[in-house]
């Protein structure tokens, strides 16, 4: 499609050729907006921030921001006068207009605001549901959004704690993410979807029914992909996949995604009712990015069970400072778009910092020629004069929002409408018009209209027929079950796949065959999902025991999963292992996700595992494959026992692979067979099986480890042909008690401290300086290395030299510091949570540190400005060297395309979403704002060590910090005296003085160019 541009504000919008945009409210009637929806007269309510949760997570509890009533009093389609409806909110995060009532997300509650008397102000204010928490990034709550079955839905996101009763008698404790729906008359709410993205936001509707929503990071950072769109299948369980999902009934693998958009920050959404735009964009559903500057346009379309989606832009602004956060189409078929400014910056920043002054506003995109409707509202029609039968000819109307107007009006009529909607909805020839019929009914909470939907299952109209099984499912319409049985195979797979859930709800043991059986090696994700989630659903264990003996290996896959996932875990062992040995590839797998299930049943693999070792050939697929298993199962006594053997009498690759195997599990029991073989591959004179020994008895360091480990690793240590990083990893991986720690030892190692030495050395040289027991006279010599320090480490070693609160120590630290080249890294509020405790004399010597790292701070900013003015002397080829270079240490936690490590956000197409300022401010000053997920973190422990990292995996029995690039704590809860957010980024600061101005700039050029 061909593009139009317009220039608009000092910036240029690009547009679908054939369109325009026009600024219908600025500042000062907007300032910093953030959604909006229409009443029935065409107001505009406007959530508007104050913009104070720009400046922390704190903020965010202030009730410092209000909703707006804008008005288009001269009806020229620019909104010239505002009202303040309703003020002193929390962050509003959504607004939907229902039935009278503007309903607000303001976490953690969602308001029902009512203007009682009409004057532009909410006269009354009540709570319409509590979700009773609310995070640092205030991403507990969206919403809600109006569905066409009259629910309204909402987005439960954060990891917080919540409890709710459930429409189906349930209470459901949960801290994943959630689609929620409930009725707008109240109670019990019910559940749509589980997930462990960060969050949910918006919510769209197919005309069918179906629920798409915007999401933060719906998957693990990786290869460019991290937010996206995704198509809520009921009972569906979504990325990422850790531990707030424990628990939660699961159909295989996660679901899976509708559009990955990379690091877009995805917000608002909506679905075109129209045709104003042209018949090319009807149903289309629009989506703002809030860090891409644009609104994207997703041509929705179906393949088999699963929606699909045609990508493309809509809207996309030249202006860094220009960031979408809502869209939504007007009763005249136009589009309004909600830029919200620059002022926010909490945890999907796009800059460092926040830039209040730059204000937001609200534009429209419109077909040139087009959006001369007539009464668009229908605030023309009598309403309160038309009989059913004319109500239900509006059905039909052209004009949305007189078709969204007359659907509530016939609902809110119940069984007297039911007549003249099912004789409409069997004689009408117009396929759109009887589809809002079937809505209509759906609204309708009378039995007879329940009835009266029944019929549309005989439409020749898909939609139709789809509108009518979400009906039929929602409300659990045990009556419609034979002729949804009935027709179930004739239905094609998008039908199908609702019929399916409907079953799930209303059906018995008798449909249990009917779902599994349909089954085959090309069901679609999705259509899969629906069939084994209802016989989950139903529960019934004896049809799914004679399935598993199906020779339709899908059908034996579905009832594996259904057996294992139903109420009270029926599923035998033996017909999971069965599973691994199948010669069909789908049901090996299936089995491996029901070993994952029951890692106890492990036990039971020793003959398995042995086997395959001992036939596997070095450096394939495969092996790789069966490491990360026998890994992931080693903490089995059986296993344990078989792997000792292997040690002891198989060949080379198996001991390799099963020292691989050893350093990568956290053992709870070490028998003597696995002391043994880790001891005689400790006096391997083979470099790589050292290596591999060492690691291997760092992991199995416990008090049952025997004296001649550590007398071997002792030995390792001392012989000085070995490399250093085998020296330093034996002498590490000795117990911290039986290390020798004596000066020649700290001399030693101090000299693989400086930042020039390779990230590993650097790491384990910090690990022992830290971990160790020193003698205080050693203590006091510790502070001896900070001038070689690296930023990366220099923090951790600063916090154990004061944390040992011998004064001496803490006064070569400061003196240390002083000088120091990377001390200006560090937090001045940090300095003082750090050395105050000592004592106001210790704590006045940080004075001139303090002072220093102050002024280097205001060097920072002007230099960001001056690299600036050179930007264009980048060059990416050298950039790309600086990135992957020891210096730079930036591929120790940073991953572009296949590259780089984990510990970070990941860098693949950065360029699409900061510019070279923001790509310096991230550089320069890591810790001015974090990244969703990437929050740092600080936690105390019982026994009152305290780690600072990020939270890596957290099942709410355990957590994993990473401390930095190289290190990982394993955490259990009991463990942890107070956990708290930190302000310092375990992304140091100090890069800068490792490299020079060119090799900055090169460094951003090459991050720019990453598209």
């Amino acid at each position: 499609m061909h593009a139009a541009e317009v220039t608009l504000d000092g910036q240029i919008f690009t547009v679908p050729d054939g369109m325009t945009v026009e600024r219908v409210a600025a500042p000062p009637l907007v300032e910093r907006p953030i959604h909006a929806d229409f009443d029935e007269q065409g107001r505009l309510y406007v959530l508007e921030s104050s913009g104070s949760s720009a400046r922390g997570p704190e903020q965010l509890e202030e009730k410092s921001h209000q909703i707006l009533q804008l008005t288009d009093s001269d009806q020229d389609g620019v909104f010239d006068t505002r009202t303040v409806f309703a003020d002193k909110f929390m962050l509003p995060e959504g607004a939907c207009w229902f039935d009278g009532s503007l309903y607000v997300a303001a976490p953690p509650e969602i308001w029902k605001l009512t203007d009682v008397d009409d004057d532009g102000v909410a006269d009354k204010r009540e709570v319409w549901f509590d979700g009773k928490t609310l995070t640092g990034c205030a991403n507990d709550l969206h919403g809600p959004y109006l569905g066409p079955d009259g629910f309204l839905y909402w987005a439960k996101g954060a990891f917080a704690e919540q409890n709710h009763q459930l429409l189906n008698g349930e209470t459901l404790n949960t801290r994943a993410a959630h689609l929620f729906r409930r009725h707008p008359s109240g109670g019990p709410i019910g559940n749509v979807m589980t997930g462990g993205m960060d969050n949910p936001v918006e919510i769209a509707f197919t005309p069918g029914g179906e629920r798409i929503f915007t999401t933060t990071f719906l998957t693990h950072p990786q290869e460019g992909k991290r937010d996206g769109l995704i198509h809520a299948v009921y009972g569906g369980v979504y990325g990422k996949d850790h531990g707030v999902l424990a628990g939660v009934p699961r159909t295989g693998e996660l679901m899976p995604v509708l559009v990955h958009q990379g690091a877009s920050a995805p917000c608002g959404l909506a679905r075109l009712e129209s045709t104003q735009l042209g018949r090319d964009f009807a149903a289309n559903v629009l989506s703002c990015s809030f860090n891409k500057h644009r609104v994207f346009r997703h041509a929705i379309g179906n393949n088999g069970g699963m929606l699909t989606s045609e990508n493309s832009e809509f809207l996309v602004s030249d202006s860094p400072d220009f960031h979408p956060t809502d869209v939504f189409e007007d009763a005249d078929g136009s589009v309004l778009v909600i830029n919200t400014g620059g002022w926010y910056k909490i945890c999907c920043p796009t800059s460092q910092f926040y830039r209040p002054e730059v204000l937001g506003g609200i534009y429209r995109v419109k077909k040139i020629g087009q959006h001369n409707v007539v009464d668009p509202r229908g605030n023309n029609i009598d309403w309160d004069i038309l009989s059913v039968k004319q109500l239900v000819e509006l059905l039909g109307d052209q004009r949305f929002a007189v078709r969204n107007r007359a659907r509530q009006q016939i609902a809110e009529l119940g069984a007297s409408s039911v007549n003249s909607c099912r004789k409409s909805l069997q004689n009408t020839s117009d396929a759109n018009h009887r589809l809002q019929i079937v809505w209509a009914l759906c609204q309708n909470p009378s039995a007879e209209a329940r009835r009266a939907n029944h019929v549309a299952l005989n439409d020749r109209d898909t939609t139709v027929i789809h509108a009518a099984l979400h009906a039929i499912s929602l409300y659990q319409d045990e009556a419609a079950a034979p002729a949804i049985r009935e027709k179930f195979k004739s239905f094609g797979a998008y039908n199908q796949r609702i019929a399916a859930e409907c079953l799930g709800r209303i059906g018995g043991p008798q449909d249990i065959p009917l779902l599994l059986n349909t089954l085959t090696a090309d069901t679609d994700r999705a259509l899969e999902h629906s069939l084994v989630y209802a016989a989950i659903e139903i529960g019934d264990t004896t049809p799914l025991n004679q399935l598993v003996k199906s020779t339709n290996k899908p059908t034996v896959r579905g009832a594996l999963i259904a057996l294992d996932q139903s109420p009270g875990n029926n599923l035998p062992a033996e017909l999971a292992l069965a599973a691994l040995k199948s010669n069909d590839e789908a049901l090996r797998e299936t089995g491996w996700w029901l070993i994952a299930n029951h890692p106890d049943w492990a036990a039971q693999l020793p003959d398995y595992f042995r086997q395959r070792i001992e036939s596997l050939k070095p450096g394939t697929e495969q092996r790789q494959q069966l490491l990360q298993r026998l890994s992931a199962y080693l903490n089995t006594p059986e296993l344990l026992t078989m792997a000792g053997n292997l040690l002891a009498t198989g060949d080379t690759a198996s001991q390799t692979l099963v020292l691989e195997a050893i350093s990568n599990a956290k053992l709870d029991m070490v028998p003597e067979s696995i002391i043994a073989g880790v001891l005689r591959a400790l006096k391997s004179t083979d470099t790589d099986t050292l290596a591999l020994a060492v690691q291997a008895a760092n992991t199995i360091r416990t008090d049952t480890a025997n004296e001649a480990i550590q007398s071997q690793l002792l030995s390792v240590y001392q012989h000085s042909a070995n490399t250093p990083e085998v020296r330093l990893a034996a002498l590490s991986a000795m117990s911290p008690a039986s290390r020798p720690l004596t000066e020649g030892t700290f001399n030693d190692i101090q000299q693989y401290a400086g930042a020039n030495q390779p990230l590993q050395l650097q790491s384990l040289t910090v690990d022992l300086l830290v971990t160790s027991p020193w003698p205080t006279a050693q203590w006091r010599k510790i502070p001896q290395v900070i001038s070689e320090l690296g930023s990366i480490h220099l923090r951790r070693v600063v916090i154990a030299l004061a944390k040992t609160n011998e004064q001496q120590t803490a006064l070569n630290t400061i003196e240390a510091l002083v000088t120091a080249p990377a001390a200006t890294t560090l937090n001045p509020e940090e300095v003082r949570k750090l050395f105050e405790p000592l004592g106001a004399d210790i704590y006045a010597k940080t004075a001139p540190l303090i002072e220093r790292i102050k002024k280097e701070n205001k060097q920072r900013i002007a230099r960001i400005d001056q690299l600036l003015q050179n930007i264009d002397s980048g060059d990416v080829t050298r950039g790309q060297k600086v990135f992957h270079s020891a210096k730079a240490a930036c591929t120790a936690c940073h991953r572009i395309a296949y590259l780089g490590g984990r510990v970070g956000p990941d860098l693949t197409r950065i360029g699409q979403i900061r510019t070279e300022r923001d790509l310096l401010e991230a550089v320069l000053f890591p810790s001015a704002s974090f990244v969703q997920s990437f929050e740092p973190v600080s936690v105390i422990t019982t026994e009152g060590q305290i780690y600072s990292g990020v939270v890596r995996d957290d099942n709410g029995h355990t957590i994993v910090l990473q401390l930095d690039a190289q290190k990982q704590v394993r955490l259990l809860h009991s463990e942890i005296e107070e956990q708290r957010a930190s302000p310092t980024s375990i992304m140091p600061a100090g890069l800068e003085k490792h490299l020079s101005d060119q090799q900055l700039i090169d460094l951003i050029k090459f991050l720019k160019a990453s598209q």
